[in-house]
């Protein structure tokens, strides 16, 4: 056993981590960043309940270290990810949330207080409806629908994935998140895309983040992103066959004025509004933090 692995410097004092370190040492001790500093430069005893606690969590912060030089991301790692204002949990099952598409849920938070603003006076229709396809962990629909509440916003949330394990950690993220889910109750469907949503099912919104990378562009992948399931990162030659079928398909499950809103891959936006425009009357390409292309956005019909 080598200290220096173990980010430790003499006599077991706790010293200076970088970021990725300093996560996954933070989760091995089960200590929070606030005792973290706290103990700064004390023996790591300190922070343990005895011996054999310590030799414990040491185990643990080895085998953590390990995992990440063998290539898996920090959050892979201790299988949770703050994405938006929450902590989700996420195992291989699912893509690892990504910050960049925080952006896709504050735009689809702006689109249900429009649709909310129009319901105002239909008494008999006035849920916001929204899918969010492809849902993987549910970090879009589980975010929008939890700032939904805090707006007193009246939301149904439909939450649907090709993957049974992936929709699995999605409903664990529902109840851990969600304060009331009980009284917020959501909608599980495990199918591809439409397949298993009732033909007369329509929404306001219809949200995703789908598989768009192309398969040629795997070698080139980040060694973290490898390690994610292949089913939501590849979208074929192009990228784009779920896009289309999700462009294609969502039409009919879409509320007059209703939205269709998803991220997509570098160098896709041209194809992407071209699709778009054969089937919906307004069309908007959306760049991220960095300036890029990114989210797309399709209204069923002209919004006033």
């Amino acid at each position: 056993m080598h200290l220096k692995s173990m980010m430790l410097s003499d006599n077991f004092k706790i010293r200076s981590l970088n970021r990725d370190e300093q996560l996954l040492f933070l989760n091995a001790f089960d200590i929070t960043l606030d005792d973290y500093l706290k103990h700064y430069g004390e023996n790591i005893l300190n922070i343990c309940l005895g011996e054999d606690d310590f030799k414990q969590k040491q185990r643990r912060y080895e085998s953590y270290l390990k995992m990440r030089k063998d290539g898996y991301s920090v959050a892979a790692i201790i299988k949770k990810k703050d994405f938006y204002t929450s902590t989700f949990y996420v195992d291989e099952n699912v893509l690892i949330p990504r910050p960049e598409t925080e952006t896709l849920v504050e735009k689809a938070l702006d689109e249900v207080k429009r649709i909310n603003n129009s319901k105002l006076h239909d008494k008999d229709n006035e849920q916001v409806k929204i899918l969010d396809m492809c849902t993987g962990s549910g970090c879009i629909g589980i975010s929008i629908l939890k700032e939904a509440i805090k707006m007193g916003i009246n939301v149904s949330l439909t939450l649907s994935d090709i993957s049974k394990d992936a929709l699995n950690v999605s409903k664990i993220n529902y109840k851990n998140i969600i304060a009331d889910s009980s009284k917020h109750e959501a909608l599980f469907i495990e199918g591809d895309l439409f397949q298993n949503i009732p033909k007369y099912k329509k929404f306001d919104i219809i949200v995703s983040n789908p598989p768009y990378i192309k398969d040629s562009d795997e070698d080139s992948l980040e060694i973290e992103v490898k390690r994610e399931p292949r089913i939501a990162l590849f979208g074929g030659n192009d990228g784009l066959d779920i896009i289309k079928r999700l462009i294609n398909e969502s039409v009919n499950h879409l509320n007059n004025n209703g939205v269709l809103a998803f991220e997509f891959g570098l160098g896709e936006e041209g194809d992407i509004d071209i699709l778009l425009r054969k089937s919906f009357e307004k069309v908007s390409i959306v760049n991220d933090l960095t300036e890029r292309p990114r989210f797309a956005f399709g209204w069923r019909s002209v919004v006033k």
